[in-house]
């Protein structure tokens, strides 16, 4: 009876001996993402804990009233559209015919047309672009503008991709 009683209470201690072992070395893994910088400053090293997804890093917003897209001036759609989301994605107009984002990282406009017939609302779509940008309508040609509409809005566009119709395909 000795030996069990023994045995529970070295079980006993060496469960409290480990918990505690547990509670001061443990340290809470950080955040995907963090920064984390060593205390000692004579070693200071830093090190980025690598996420599965990366936010990209975005530019300042241009305060000017016109900024330079792909060698274009445009009137500064970011004083009137939307706040840019995560990605630098901003909506700089919404109708009932059409959707057009601009896409800083990658740099282009992305018109999505919402309504039916496709091709009539297209060009009502490619008529109003360039006067939300303040330019001509050969300038808008030098910028990538991709027109698209979604599935549930035509069927058989969905997945098709079109440039502006006054542009030439040079």
């Amino acid at each position: 009876m000795n030996k069990i009683r023994i045995l529970i209470i070295a079980f006993i201690v060496l469960f409290i001996i480990a918990v505690a072992m547990f509670f001061i070395f443990w340290k809470p893994s950080p955040k995907p993402g963090a920064i984390i910088i060593s205390p000692t400053p004579a070693k200071s090293r830093i090190s980025v804990v690598p996420t599965a997804f990366l936010s990209p890093t975005l530019a300042p917003l241009p305060t000017n009233s016109t900024f330079v897209i792909k060698g274009v001036e445009v009137k500064n759609f970011y004083q009137s559209g939307s706040k840019p989301n995560d990605v630098g994605e901003v909506e700089i107009a919404r109708t009932s015919d059409y959707l057009i984002v601009y896409q800083a990282q990658a740099q282009r406009f992305l018109i999505s047309i919402l309504k039916t017939p496709f091709f009539a609302e297209k060009e009502i779509a490619e008529r109003d672009f360039p006067g939300l940008l303040g330019i001509p309508k050969e300038k808008a040609c030098e910028l990538t503008v991709i027109i698209t509409t979604p599935y549930y809005v035509d069927p058989d566009q969905d997945g098709k991709e079109y440039m502006l119709g006054f542009c030439s395909a040079d």
